[in-house]
């Protein structure tokens, strides 16, 4: 049975609906990112309840608008990247493609909205490629064997398996002095409907 993590007031979360039409059809998800203003209460008498209660309500708060109730059943907690730690990223690490062009190769199970997570992810990878720099490593895209292939560069797999390195990445998430620049699944959707 999987553990029920309490929601109270002050923890970051997200809001998940199902948005149906006039028949009952589900048409669409709402998702939005906000912080907990309020302790679960049963929204009938007032009291305050258990969040697992099925009538547990909190007032969420999101980055920008006004503050709005909520069931607290439609809540689940997200991680901050600044609160992170470092088994945290190797699992972000393996659920994206680095060096994607697209945004989707981004997309994970920490909240993080694909945009922030491949700004991310695009500056370790510069950060690395210095790393390789700095120590003389030359290496390529290019495949032993094919026409663009420069004799003595390792390739792109042999890179990534000698600098592509937890430790490495927990080195340039330590270099980050804050995270206002990341911004979450329903902050993103916030951002572009404004």
């Amino acid at each position: 049975m999987a553990m029920i993590i309490p929601i109270r007031r002050g923890d970051f979360v997200c809001y998940e609906e199902t948005i149906e039409n006039w028949w009952g059809n589900p048409i669409g998800v709402k998702k939005q990112a906000g912080t907990v203003v309020s302790n679960p209460r049963d929204p009938y008498t007032g009291r305050f309840c258990k969040a697992d209660e099925w009538c547990a309500v909190v007032r969420l708060q999101p980055k920008q608008g006004e503050a709005y109730d909520v069931r607290a059943c439609y809540l689940t907690h997200i991680k901050r990247l600044e609160d992170f730690t470092c088994e945290d990223l190797a699992q972000l690490r393996s659920e994206v493609t680095l060096n994607s062009l697209y945004e989707s190769d981004y997309q994970n199970s920490f909240g993080i909205s694909q945009h922030s997570a491949s700004l991310f992810f695009d500056s370790y990878l510069d950060d690395i490629c210095d790393r390789a720099r700095e120590d003389g490593y030359l290496w390529d895209y290019a495949e032993p064997g094919s026409a663009y292939y420069k004799e003595g560069y390792h390739t792109w797999p042999e890179f990534l398996e000698k600098y592509d390195t937890t430790d490495n990445l927990y080195a340039w998430w330590c270099c980050y002095d804050d995270f206002d620049w990341v911004t979450y699944e329903g902050e993103a959707e916030l951002r572009k409907a404004a």
